[in-house]
């Protein structure tokens, strides 16, 4: 579920230890059955538009957990998006914006 209790449909439920996945049906419910074991399962719950949530769960209890997802505030980028960079460091080849990301100039003809 998102924080506003709707369910979040096709989330994933990887499952860390065994590399398995599950998705999360229509209602954002997702079931998973272990043996009880001394070491705990990890996973990562995600989906498009959702910060990725990390659990670990420890398998010598039965458990009912209720996860609520929180939206990811980090926008993406569109083309033709007009926006504005904070230029830290630039030349006659390349510029470094205050994300520290590298943009050089490219001779290569689209």
């Amino acid at each position: 579920m998102d924080l506003k209790e709707n369910p979040v449909e096709n989330a994933w439920i990887h499952n860390v230890n065994s590399k398995s996945q599950i998705r999360t049906d229509n209602n954002g419910t997702g079931n998973l059955i272990f043996k009880k074991e001394n070491n705990p399962a990890n996973f990562l719950i995600s989906w498009v538009g959702f910060e990725t949530y990390k659990l670990q769960i420890d398998l010598n209890y039965n458990q009912n957990v209720e996860i609520y997802l929180t939206e990811d505030l980090q926008e993406t980028p569109i083309r033709n998006q007009t926006d504005t960079l904070k230029v830290t460091e630039f030349n006659k080849t390349y510029f470094i914006t205050d994300g520290r990301i590298k943009w050089e100039k490219s001779d290569q003809k689209y």
